[in-house]
């Protein structure tokens, strides 16, 4: 799943908040990753915390505090802790935040998680991730068939996320091994 930007609307956070639960209790993800633009400027990544003072009643910062609450209690951990992901200039001066982040319940599935320049005009930094899984055993079961219309409604729901090779690699991408 992706990230979101965050909005000032309690109701909008609440169904976000809601989703991220869902997607996290859902019995059929055995590993669930998250990675977007969170928008939470106030969280100290480092420390799991929201910077502020623990009696405020800023609305803004308890949201974000609820935001951190929900990935620490469905067992999600993040990736980035002090690194920059968006740079830009408001009224000349430079502005360095770290807005998007990689959460998994799982960082076994993380091969390598890069930042790489911004696109374009984009203020945001590119994050490249290269999972550690294979789909060899999926595409296995199902290759056999060509027309996807006729895939029987059983075949995808007996599918099980143990038939994963979570051994993946990169160099199991080689061109010339698949043009023979």
């Amino acid at each position: 799943a992706t990230g979101h930007k965050w909005v000032n609307n309690n109701r909008e956070n609440e169904a976000i908040l809601s989703s991220i639960e869902n997607i996290c209790d859902d019995s059929n993800f055995s590993e669930v990753l998250l990675l977007g633009d969170f928008n939470l400027p106030d969280v100290s990544w480092a420390t799991g915390s929201v910077n502020s003072n623990k009696d405020s009643k800023n609305k803004i910062l308890l949201n974000q505090s609820k935001y951190l609450d929900t990935f620490s209690v469905k067992g999600l951990s993040w990736y980035f802790t002090n690194e920059i992901t968006r740079r830009r200039l408001v009224n000349g001066v430079l502005q360095e935040s770290l807005l998007d982040q990689v959460l998994t319940t799982n960082d076994a599935i993380l091969h390598s998680v890069d930042i790489l320049p911004k696109l374009g005009k984009s203020d945001h930094v590119c994050v490249k991730i290269e999972l550690a899984v294979s789909l060899e055993k999926i595409t296995d079961k199902i290759a056999h068939k060509q027309v996807w219309g006729k895939v029987l409604p059983s075949d995808l729901t007996n599918f099980s996320h143990d038939n994963i090779n979570w051994e993946y690699s990169s160099n199991d991408l080689c061109v010339e091994k698949n043009v023979e």
